[in-house]
């Protein structure tokens, strides 16, 4: 399957009154079209690094 990869920040986590890369975020992932959004990992710091390890796996660090 293919998708598309989404951090996003949907929280003003450190109540600085803006949301930007401070502030904890959301993945997620949709179809290439855009269609079937789901959340996978909420309140999540940083995203180090990402391996795609097979048609159906996706490993983040």
């Amino acid at each position: 399957m293919i998708a598309i990869l989404y951090q996003l920040v949907k929280l003003d986590s450190d109540q600085d009154n803006r949301l930007s890369a401070a502030d904890l975020s959301t993945i997620a992932i949709t179809r290439p079209d855009g269609s079937d959004y789901k959340e996978l990992i909420t309140e999540v710091q940083s995203i180090t690094n990402h391996i795609v390890l097979n048609e159906t796996e996706l490993f983040l660090l």
